[in-house]
């Protein structure tokens, strides 16, 4: 179910995200430890209160630069793109995401970064979704299974390539794994992978959090 009324970082949006795995936490679906489940249960246990986030000059600057980013984007890949509140998966209740933009066809998704010199230069020279973006893009198809792109892509003006893309499809693979030990696996091997550990972890946080309310 895609909603594309709730606007993100808005009260609505942090709201819908508690008791969730969204995008920057599904690497965590494949860790073996509690960690996530705990973090998951404390969020449910009591009851939410809004917080306004800190916002540094850097995620300012993100923020200014996204519009003009998400315009090259969509030039880039000749499609129209919008923006996009919370996507819940239909499959297991546990996950959901915020896609940066999706296509008005709901078939392509923009995964967008606006970062430093350095780290879009390492992008760029990587020719590769980076390893610590892997998780997130996979999650997008795990959450959409409707989905058959999902751009990655770097923008920085001030750069004499200011814009970076890489395109990954179900068909994709990719590594799960380190740049030590990498594991090679398809986008659509990945993405079923992420929702059985979720519905596994759903199973067992409906069970721990049901030891709170006897």
């Amino acid at each position: 179910m895609i909603d594309y009324a709730i606007q993100q970082k808005s009260e609505d949006w942090f709201k819908i995200k508690v008791g969730k795995v969204g995008g920057s936490t599904s690497s965590q679906l494949h860790v073996n430890s509690k960690t996530l489940l705990e973090e998951l249960l404390s969020e449910l246990c009591e009851p939410w209160q809004f917080e306004d986030s800190y916002v540094s000059a850097a995620m300012q600057r993100g923020n200014e630069l996204e519009p003009y980013g998400f315009a090259e984007v969509a030039k880039y890949v000749g499609k129209e793109f919008r923006t996009v509140g919370w996507i819940q998966s239909d499959e297991c209740a546990l996950i959901g995401a915020s896609l940066d933009a999706i296509s008005v066809d709901e078939k392509d998704a923009i995964e967008l970064k606006c970062p430093s010199a350095k780290v879009h230069v390492g992008y760029v020279r990587g020719e590769i979704v980076p390893l610590d973006h892997i998780d997130q893009c996979v999650h997008y198809f795990a959450v959409l299974p409707t989905l058959e792109r999902v751009h990655f892509a770097s923008y920085r003006p001030e750069c004499i390539r200011p814009l970076f893309v890489v395109t990954i499809t179900p068909d994709t693979v990719v590594n799960v794994g380190t740049k030590a030990k990498p594991v090679q696996m398809s986008v659509r091997e990945y993405a079923a992978k992420k929702v059985a550990l979720a519905i596994v972890l759903q199973d067992e946080l409906t069970t721990e959090f049901q030891k709170f309310t006897f």
